[in-house]
C-alpha cells in the first residue's frame, strides 16, 4: 500500500529537509551551541559532525543502495537528538514557552516515523 510518506515527494522532501539542517550547522552554529548540552564536551566539533553526518546521510538517502542504511543512521540520530530534548525538558537551554519543548517530542517521533518510511521505498529518483 503507498501511503504520502512513501512517496516520491515524501523522499525528496527528506533528502532537502536533512540537507538543509546539515548546511544548517554551519551557517548558524550558535542556533545549535546553545541547544547543546553543558556535560558533552567540545560543543562546536560536536555541531559540525552532526552537520556533516546529515549532510552525507541526505546524500545516502538519494541511491537506493544506501538509502537503507542511510535512513537507519538518521533513525539513530534522531533518538540521541530525543535524549536531548527530553533533557531540554528538565534544563531548558534558552527560554521558550514549555509547550516549544513538548511539541519537539512529537515532532521527533514524526520525523522518525517519516524516515523509517522513506527508507523502505524502492524508487528510483536519479
Amino acid at each position: 500500500m503507498r501511503t504520502l510518506l512513501s512517496s516520491k515527494t515524501a523522499l525528496w522532501g527528506a533528502i532537502i529537509f536533512y540537507l538543509v539542517a546539515g548546511i544548517n550547522h554551519f551557517v548558524m552554529p550558535q542556533f545549535y551551541l546553545q541547544l547543546t548540552p553543558d556535560f558533552l564536551p567540545y560543543p562546536a566539533l560536536i555541531n559540525q559532525i552532526a552537520g556533516v553526518a546529515e549532510i552525507m546521510l541526505a546524500i545516502g538517502l538519494v541511491f537506493i543502495a544506501t538509502r537503507k542504511i542511510s535512513a537507519w543512521l538518521i533513525v539513530a540520530m534522531l533518538l540521541l537528538f530525543y535524549l536531548v530534548h527530553v533533557g531540554h525538558l528538565f534544563k531548558p537551554p534558552v527560554a521558550l514557552p514549555y509547550a516549544v519543548y513538548i511539541f519537539r517530542l512529537f515532532l521527533q517521533v514524526f520525523l522518525i516515523y517519516w524516515i523509517v518510511q522513506v527508507g523502505k521505498t524502492k524508487r528510483v529518483i536519479v
